[in-house]
């Protein structure tokens, strides 16, 4: 459509896409498994948190 509409030639042009997603879950442990995800940072309390980015070029 945007060839169509436009007459440019998507072929010859260049795309970026970038996208960021957030999320978090309560969680149910045994204890001692959720002392060592603290440790590590990947569990806050009891809920598991995490953030991802991605970029495309095309």
């Amino acid at each position: 459509m945007i060839e169509k509409k436009k007459g440019i030639k998507m072929t010859e042009q260049m795309t970026y896409v970038s996208g960021e997603v957030t999320s978090s879950k309560q969680l149910l442990f045994v204890p001692r498994i959720a002392q060592m995800l603290n440790h590590s940072g990947v569990l806050d309390g009891n809920t598991f948190s995490f953030e991802r980015n991605a970029h495309f070029s095309y």
